[in-house]
């Protein structure tokens, strides 16, 4: 996985209720939040991310599709990266907005810091599974405020 030449694939990702998606002759890179920086996959690959956001450039459409990824795996051979998620569908574009509200994350480190205090009383394993979940929409949030993102309808190519 380096940041070298943009390779072109065809990718097909496969979220849990069945949606499909293509994209053909298309860059894909994920981004490593903590470094700061978008990493182009390389051929002859496999990955896996908890949470991961993807950046497709459809080079025939000029579009590029963000998509927030659960629990995936990736694999990329032959110029195709097949890729499978446990979540919905979920694809963003970039926004012309300036300013996003940080509301949301406010309220979901709220409900962290108040599971973390309970959790010291004692844990119970519906606190781990809403702990998990919001670990993951603060993500997607936090994602969604710097890259200024919104939800896009999508039409399969």
């Amino acid at each position: 996985m380096k940041n070298i030449n943009k390779q072109l694939f065809h990718i097909e990702i496969r979220f849990i209720n069945n949606f499909k998606f293509n994209f053909w002759k298309s860059h894909i890179e994920f981004y490593l939040k903590e470094e700061f920086k978008w990493v182009s996959l390389e051929q002859d690959s496999l990955v896996s991310f908890e949470n991961i956001l993807i950046k497709i450039t459809d080079t025939t459409s000029k579009q590029i599709s963000y998509i927030f990824l659960e629990n995936c795996n990736m694999i990329i051979l032959n110029n195709k990266v097949f890729i499978n998620s446990l979540n919905l569908k979920n694809i963003y574009q970039e926004s012309k907005k300036t300013k996003f509200d940080d509301e949301n994350i406010k309220k979901i480190n709220e409900k962290l810091t108040d599971i973390k205090w309970n959790s010291k009383l004692k844990t119970k394993l519906d606190d781990l599974i809403v702990k998990s979940q919001l670990i993951t929409n603060k993500y997607k949030q936090e994602l969604i405020n710097e890259f200024k993102l919104i939800e896009k309808e999508w039409n399969e190519n």
